[in-house]
This record gives structure tokens, sequence and C-alpha cells, in this order.
């Protein structure tokens, strides 16, 4: 996990000690808009829409981050689990967890499948249904979708094998809208999205370093 302050020093002691495009002077501020910009485009953030007639309520500050290929592991021949690409915002029910599809490969394509939903159940409720067993419901409850359980505040369990949920996932997470969040407030990354950001806003700025490049070794190159 990184803060937006963090990933921001990162780029400006690699920016100063690349080989920029332009003899010109770029402030930290400017580099945080432009680390924002890259995280919105990366996370594909959409901003929530509230449906109080419903009785629900979302923090002001929440947003819908996408995240694609998020790996499975096996737990047992029965059941997987996937560990959360970021910390979602805590809320009732599991609603952190806005949303996981399935991945399916079209001419070399790799795509939501809306057709095989993940359906979220909450703790205790797979056990309701193993109890009422004998009376169908849970057939047919579960015929056709394969449900998920936010175990912990960072591991989601599949009930059902890993070969029919998939290597892969996709996920919607409810997290922290990064346009409103501080300096010292950690952004809703991975580790691999991370260095994908500052890759990307280092070539903004006219900077051939690669992010794991020390500043050291990119003075030597002048």
């Amino acid at each position: 996990m990184t803060t937006l302050g963090k990933i921001t020093e990162q780029i400006y002691r690699l920016y100063n000690g690349g080989n920029p495009s332009a003899d010109q002077e770029i402030t930290q501020k400017e580099i945080e808009l432009l680390v924002l910009q890259s995280v919105n485009r990366i996370l594909k953030i959409e901003s929530i829409q509230t449906n109080l007639p419903m009785g629900d309520y979302f923090p002001p500050h929440a947003a819908i981050a996408q995240y694609d290929s998020v790996a499975t592991t096996a737990i047992s021949d029965d059941y997987c689990k996937a560990t959360l690409p970021a910390q979602p915002i805590s809320m009732p029910r599991g609603m952190g967890v806005w949303n996981i599809t399935k991945r399916e490969a079209y001419d070399s394509l790799t795509l939501d499948d809306f057709e095989n939903p993940f359906v979220p159940v909450q703790s205790g409720q797979m056990g309701l249904l193993a109890g009422v067993g004998h009376t169908g419901v849970k057939d047919v409850l579960l015929s056709n979708v394969i449900p998920y359980e936010l175990r912990t505040n960072n591991e989601v369990i599949f009930y059902a094998p890993r070969g029919d949920v998939g290597t892969a996932v996709n996920m919607q997470l409810l997290v922290a809208d990064p346009a409103k969040v501080s300096s010292t407030d950690t952004l809703p990354v991975g580790g691999d999205q991370e260095a994908q950001i500052i890759q990307e806003v280092l070539t903004l700025l006219g900077v051939a370093s690669a992010p794991g490049d020390e500043v050291s070794d990119a003075n030597k190159s002048r």
C-alpha cells in the first residue's frame, strides 16, 4: 500500500534524477495531479450513485474502482479464495466488495462474463442453506450462481471449485475517491498498479528511466 504523498515524492525524485525532455521546473503538486489522473484511468473510477429511496447510504467520498485479473487460489476440491487487491471502505453486509465477475476469453480478448455472476452471501447464510438442503431450496437457489463471502477485510471465499470460478476474476471495490484523499491517505492501488502509475507519469514528464532505477544511476547517464 502507498500514499499519494509517497508516490508523488518518488516520482519527483526520479524526475529530478532522470532525463526530462525539456528544461522546466515542475512542482510536486503538479505531479500529484498527474498521479490522480493516472489512478483514475487505471482503476476506471466511477462516482457512486446513492439510492436514498432504497435506504442505502454511502460515504460522500466513495467511488467504485475496477481491478482486473485478481488471482484465485484453491483451498480444497470444493472451495477457492481470492485476496482483495486493495482495502475497500468498511460497509455493512460486505458492500465494500461491490461486484465480482468471471473473466472469459472471446477471440483473444478477456472480458467480464455477466451471464455467470458471483453472488454475495453474508456470514452464516451458507450454513443456513445447507441446513435446509432436504427441502431442495439450496439446489434451486444455487443452481446457476456461485456464492462468495467476504471472510476477512482482505479475502473472499468462493463456494465452488477453482475450475468453476476461474484462475482469476474481475472485481469492483468501493474505495475512497482518490480525488478526495489527502497526501497522507492510502491510495487503493496494488503493487503492480503502483509501478504502472509511476512509469506512466514519468513518461508524461519525458523521463526515460524506469521506476526501479535509482536516482544516482540516472545521473550517471547524463
